[in-house]
């Protein structure tokens, strides 16, 4: 076998520092890289029909809303209270994990396949100084369950709407005279207010692991 010269030895060593700056140049720099660099981009799909493609087979009724079907069983209509299907849950959340956002003392005064009415509190931890040692910031709300889901036995709530009941809201905001804040709307009894709208299903759905039995 030949040596190489030192020429070729040279050469080859120019060639391995342009291969290594041109590396750099476009490799990512995890100090100045930003998303805008990446172009044109798309938020995640959180439609019915983006979610649809993460559940399995056998879950795809979680998301396939329904009209009400006549003269069903008020007693065969359920909710979610995170992982366990309920029939007039009196406290309500998305937030399983610590329960920092509630709706709670819930009294029902409609139940049936059509929609559920009633009226409760909502309360949030304000977190302050920490959400350990937090206060919670209550007021009366009107609640209502929409968006009908049968699993081919039994019917589910999966949407949450609620409104301020009885308290002065602050003109041109969502904010209440007690300081919580209504981000959203809702169209109810043909007048829109200031409300929240909690998908109440969504624990259930995506923490199958957690699942307690259909009903």
């Amino acid at each position: 076998m030949k040596r190489l010269s030192k020429y070729s030895l040279f050469a080859a060593s120019l060639i391995f520092v342009g291969i290594s700056v041109v590396v750099a140049m476009f490799a990512p720099s995890s100090t100045d890289i930003s998303i805008e660099d990446f172009g044109p981009h798309e938020e995640a799909d959180f439609s019915i029909e983006g979610a649809m493609d993460e559940l399995a087979q056998e879950d795809r009724w979680m998301l396939q809303f329904i009209d009400p079907p006549a003269d069903v069983d008020p007693k065969n209509v359920y909710t979610f209270e995170c992982e366990i299907p309920s029939r007039k849950p009196t406290i309500m959340t998305t937030t399983c994990a610590d329960f920092g956002e509630v709706v709670q003392k819930i009294k029902w005064s409609k139940w049936a396949a059509d929609g559920a009415e009633g009226v409760g509190e909502y309360s949030i931890n304000d977190c302050d100084p920490d959400c350990a040692d937090g206060n919670f910031k209550t007021v009366p709300v009107k609640v209502y369950l929409s968006n009908l889901t049968t699993n081919g036995k039994s019917f589910f709530f999966n949407t949450l709407i609620f409104s301020p009941e009885d308290e002065f809201l602050v003109p041109g905001s969502y904010k209440t005279k007690s300081g919580l804040i209504f981000p959203g709307s809702a169209v109810i009894d043909g007048k829109e207010v200031p409300a929240i709208t909690w998908d109440v299903a969504s624990f259930y759905r995506e923490v199958p692991d957690m699942r307690t039995e259909l009903p």
